[in-house]
């Protein structure tokens, strides 16, 4: 079955009608974009993924996991593959992949105050740099996490159990 992609017609003016995040902090501290979407299925993630990555001086973007730990964090793997500069948390196997100031930002997640200086960290960081921790990170995914390559190892695994 061939599985065809469609473009996904984003138009980001739409995103004026999207509720603004809302964290318990105060409100001079917040940084001035912000949004919060809600619940969509992975599939529309992707293609949204996609078409801000595709689109970076219109809609200058990052992925971003306030998760306070992340285990290995499959969909930050998901949006740096998709092209966007990524940022997660410091705890967690994250720090595992994404290196900061290499191919993305890790952060302090574990409390709001932590959290927020992650994302005014992101605020002074420079298209040029944006753009290159986007390109480390995809193709980190493409050298590390293929599709192709986890298959080869996943059968040296296999190999290596049935020899014993």
């Amino acid at each position: 079955m061939v599985q065809r992609h469609h473009t996904f017609d984003f138009d980001h003016r739409a995103l004026r009608s999207v509720p603004v995040i809302r964290p318990p902090v105060p409100a001079r501290l917040l940084p001035p974009w912000r949004i919060a979407l809600p619940a969509l299925p992975n599939a529309d993630v992707r293609r949204l993924q996609r078409a801000l990555a595709a689109r970076p001086q219109e809609a200058p973007c990052w992925y971003v996991c306030p998760s306070a730990k992340e285990e290995f964090g499959i969909a930050i793997l998901e949006a740096m593959e998709a092209g966007l500069p990524a940022a997660g948390p410091q705890r967690g196997g994250v720090a595992h992949y994404l290196r900061d100031g290499v191919n993305g930002i890790l952060m302090d997640t574990s409390t709001p105050t932590g959290l927020m200086r992650g994302l005014r960290r992101l605020t002074h960081i420079s298209d040029d740099e944006r753009r290159r921790y986007a390109t480390a990170g995809q193709n980190l995914v493409a050298e590390r996490f293929s599709v192709t390559r986890m298959a080869k190892e996943l059968t040296a695994e296999y190999v290596a159990l049935e020899r014993r």
